[in-house]
């Protein structure tokens, strides 16, 4: 949530830098740039990067995905719940697959946990989003479901989809309209078992004027008339984040202490819980993810500069930084139920 007080395998994914003999700047390419400083798109095995780094050559099985080598072993689409080296759903893309979070400023990034602490960090800047919002409005927060679409619910109450996989990218503004006094929402997929193609989207919302010290928990239907189903009640005002083995989570920052807990997913009673007082302090932007069998908070207080990236232990509850400051005030995070429930 912003809560602003808050990857058929690989298709070709098309950046505004094609192939040339002409040598560019780092700065002017936004794919990746050859030793004799040839700009490339980027997206090849052979040639992966963006943003003007040097082209890597990926090695079997991985393939490019955005700019970043993706270990795809096992991956091909058998149509029955399979489990890849990675821990990955066989039938997803590579896109579907990764973490993807939304600035304040509507820059819209994927986020790989495998290249925390690489040269070039996990965030690849994939644009920004240009939804047709009501002026000043900005986004909350997203979700992203296993066809790599972005679910962006903004501070006006309105909802936007973004294909990850379409650059550049194009908000389509669906017909949700605020109902039984929830307008702006944290949200999360959740699988509806261990293993199914088949998914719910879980929200924790509130009307537009709520101070967020409760939430509405319950569930919204992704096609129209996008009915919103209530539960239940909340403390605080989490952000979800859910699994491939049909499990729902929240952060709750706003609680003491901070908390990181297991939903039921009947009507979002806390199940199991780790608390997190390295995460204390007063937020001002949220965000939070599952991937690989651990959780990514996305969280700015009061006190830092912009927003720090934290992994908590998925098995123990340690809370460790995993990236420093980041200048980027982040206000959504999401994942889809494609993406890793453990890395072995």
């Amino acid at each position: 949530m912003p809560y602003r007080s808050h990857f058929a395998v690989l298709a070709a994914l098309i950046l505004s830098c094609a192939p040339s003999t002409t040598r560019v700047s780092e700065r002017a390419c936004t794919g990746c740039r050859t030793a004799e400083g040839i700009c490339l798109v980027g997206n090849e095995t052979d040639a992966c990067g963006l943003q003007g780094v040097s082209c890597a050559q990926c090695v079997n099985p991985q393939v490019c995905a955005q700019g970043a080598c993706i270990d795809m072993s096992g991956a091909g689409g058998g149509g029955g719940f399979t489990i890849t080296a990675d821990g990955g759903v066989d039938d997803c893309s590579a896109e579907a697959k990764l973490i993807y979070v939304v600035d304040q400023d509507r820059t819209l990034s994927s986020f790989n946990p495998r290249l925390i602490g690489q040269p070039n960090g996990p965030f690849i800047d994939l644009g920004q989003i240009s939804c047709a919002s009501e002026p000043g409005a900005e986004p909350f927060s997203m979700a992203v479901d296993r066809n790599a679409t972005a679910w962006i619910v903004y501070d006006s109450g309105e909802l936007f989809t973004v294909d990850v996989k379409a650059i550049p990218l194009t908000c389509v503004k669906t017909g949700f309209m605020p109902q039984q006094n929830v307008a702006k929402f944290g949200m999360g997929f959740v699988a509806n078992e261990p293993g199914s193609k088949e998914e719910t989207l879980f929200i924790s919302g509130s009307d537009l004027a709520s101070s967020l010290s409760t939430t509405k928990f319950g569930t919204l239907m992704t096609a129209p008339p996008y009915r919103v189903s209530v539960t239940g009640t909340l403390n605080g005002a989490p952000e979800l984040t859910g699994t491939g083995d049909a499990k729902l989570w929240a952060f709750l920052p706003n609680v003491t202490p901070p908390k990181v807990a297991r939903l039921s997913k009947v009507n979002g009673a806390i199940e199991s819980v780790f608390e997190a007082q390295a995460l204390a302090g007063v937020p001002r932007a949220w965000a939070f993810a599952f991937w690989g069998g651990d959780f990514f908070v996305f969280l700015e207080r009061s006190t830092d500069s912009s927003t720090k990236v934290w992994r908590v232990n998925g098995s123990t509850g340690a809370v460790t930084a995993a990236v420093g400051d980041t200048s980027r005030t982040i206000v959504g995070a999401g994942v889809s139920t494609c993406a890793p429930v453990e890395i072995n």
